[in-house]
């Protein structure tokens, strides 16, 4: 019994200087900011593990100094780990709040001009094999956080959804879990996407040959355009108006340059897919309020030639011509 209790108290005695070895010597533990910020990315993005859709803008500043232990013991249990973070997509790429995208965290060591990367284990070791020596985190270090579209996005919040929520996201450890040099602290990060679309070329309406009693009545042609978004919410939606430099008094016809350069003669009112005059300034909207993704919006409308002069006036024989510039916005 005797022995046994001096074998105990020399145990304590050499786990005490154990918990001495690697003590903090210089600079301060330090905590890291990435500061809150919103991704964007188009709809049309290709999904990629090896090409960050945001990197650059998302990393800390820097530490200020050095952050030194000292009489640290080669083999000393040390590693970097993540929180919150844990099922990966691949190797060190690991799912976020939002399906379809992933990040990897790396922290810059200025000593080696290298990024390491998280979440690793490992033993410290001194050159030249000494059993005992400093461990520093250099000045200058800082974390980068890198994200990946890994899959096809469904999105429901267009003013972000969350993909990081606010909180530690990862730290450097030396000796055992509770000693943090180094902690990354995230603040919300969001994502945003933008539609990605096609628009039909410039189209030219062909009236062909008309008389004078034709255009007395009117003569209508169609004028058919469309849209088509990807986008990563399901449905998008798509307003048009119709805008022109030459337009009528009261913006109900785009005014016609005759043969003679006359524009009192003739002019082109445009209807919408229900058959009213649009205003040709911009300032009536006709709104297809849900088209699936990848779906084209379909706009009906057609452009109706009539006769707009007083008195006896007529149109030159000849050629005629307008212009005017249709506008679509997505929602």
């Amino acid at each position: 019994m005797l022995r046994k209790a001096i074998f105990l108290s020399l145990s304590g005695l050499i786990a005490g200087n154990a918990a001495a070895d690697c003590t903090l010597a210089r600079g301060a533990v330090t905590i890291l900011n990435l500061p809150a910020q919103t991704i964007a990315i188009s709809a049309d993005a290709e999904a990629s593990t090896t090409a960050p859709i945001a990197s650059a803008k998302f990393t800390t500043s820097p530490t200020a100094s050095a952050i030194g232990y000292d009489d640290c013991l080669a083999g000393t249990p040390a590693g970097r780990k993540l929180i919150g973070l844990s099922e990966e997509v691949t190797t060190r790429l690991f799912k976020t709040n939002v399906p379809g995208i992933g990040v990897k965290v790396h922290i810059y060591n200025p000593s080696t001009g290298s990024f390491g990367y998280y979440p690793i284990d490992y033993s410290v070791s001194f050159d030249n094999g000494e059993s005992k020596g400093t461990w520093d985190w250099a000045a200058g270090s800082y974390y980068r956080v890198q994200f990946y579209k890994v899959d096809k996005l469904t999105l429901t919040d267009p003013a972000g959804d969350v993909v990081i929520n606010a909180g530690t996201l990862g730290y450097e450890w030396i000796g055992s879990d509770g000693v943090r040099p180094v902690s990354l602290f995230a603040n919300q990060i969001k994502i945003v996407s933008t539609p990605a679309c096609t628009v039909e070329d410039t189209k030219t309406i062909d009236f062909g040959t008309v008389t004078p009693a034709m255009v007395a009545t009117g003569v209508e042609k169609p004028l058919d355009f469309s849209l088509n978004c990807k986008t990563d919410y399901g449905t998008y939606s798509t307003t048009a108006s119709v805008t022109t430099t030459t337009p009528s008094t009261d913006s109900t016809y785009i005014k016609v340059t005759d043969a003679s350069g006359n524009m009192d003669n003739l002019g082109i009112q445009i209807l919408n897919s229900s058959g009213g005059v649009m205003a040709v300034n911009g300032t009536v909207l006709e709104r297809i309020a849900t088209t699936a993704s990848d779906t084209a919006a379909q706009f009906n409308w057609k452009a109706k030639l009539v006769n707009v002069s007083s008195g006896s006036s007529r149109p030159q024989n000849g050629q005629f011509t307008a212009r005017a510039e249709i506008v679509m916005n997505i929602n």
